[in-house]
């Protein structure tokens, strides 16, 4: 195949070749929050390192929007989007579960469960990466309205502030341990699914809405304000179980016409 039409063919497919700076700046900002947060939860300073994933996660949103609103979209943006968000949204929430939970523990074998379970969190974030990349590959419509697995960045954004309302009310006992440590797991394995989550790629923010979205939109942001970690932990946690809560509807909607 010529160049020229090699290069066309792939445009054609939404991706454009070499490396384009507004894009990759927003995703170098998240992997910078994102270590900012490793370096800050291995001091055991939990707020910082909370409030870090949660502005990494801002810029991990805007470089994607921003790449499918100027149209330069590459393959070298996506894999450096996911090797950003292996750090941001895999190791660092994963490190500050650890880290909050081996200062509760005085049992070894406990702490040799929480770095196990810790590590089975970062390899399912690893995968499931990988599977989002060969589904972005397809260029459905499909892949682009919905996750197959849930986000990374979602469990991400729950245990960071899960953590930061432990560490605020200063719960820090076995019970909590335990609990931080099944969610991790159970995150890993939502991820590693086929689970349907919206992914809300497919809203354009340039087409008119209706008024009670905009409504909506106020409203969340006036409850951020007034109670933003609380807001933050019940609106992640609403998403995480949105997935479970669809898969089940759509089973017993099937089951309901057999």
């Amino acid at each position: 195949m010529p160049k020229k039409i090699r290069i066309k063919h792939h445009i054609k497919m939404g991706r454009r070749k070499g490396i384009f700076l507004l894009p990759n700046i927003f995703t170098t900002i998240s992997l910078f929050f994102g270590f900012f947060s490793i370096i800050y939860s291995i001091g055991l300073q939990f707020f910082i390192s909370s409030i870090s994933i949660l502005i990494a996660f801002i810029f991990d949103s805007l470089d994607g929007r921003v790449a499918r609103i100027i149209k330069v979209q590459s393959d070298f943006g996506a894999e450096y989007d996911s090797l950003s968000d292996m750090i941001a949204f895999g190791l660092a929430p994963s490190l500050m579960v650890y880290n909050f939970s081996i200062q509760i523990l005085e049992n070894i074998d406990w702490k040799r469960f929480s770095w196990l379970s810790s590590f089975i969190y970062i390899a399912c974030v690893a995968l499931r990466l990988a599977k989002f990349n060969t589904r972005i590959k397809l260029n459905s419509a499909l892949a682009k309205r919905y996750f197959f697995g849930m986000p990374c960045p979602a469990s991400a954004i729950f245990l960071s502030s899960m953590i930061w309302l432990c560490n605020f009310y200063n719960f820090n006992n076995y019970l909590i341990f335990f609990l931080s440590e099944i969610l991790i797991i159970i995150f890993g394995l939502l991820m590693v699914s086929n689970i349907r989550y919206r992914s809300y790629k497919d809203i354009d923010i340039r087409s008119p809405v209706k008024s009670k979205i905009l409504v909506a939109i106020i409203l969340i942001i006036g409850l951020i304000a007034f109670q933003p970690i609380w807001t933050v932990f019940i609106l992640s946690g609403l998403y995480i179980t949105s997935g479970p809560i669809y898969k089940i509807k759509f089973f017993l909607q099937q089951k309901k016409k057999k």
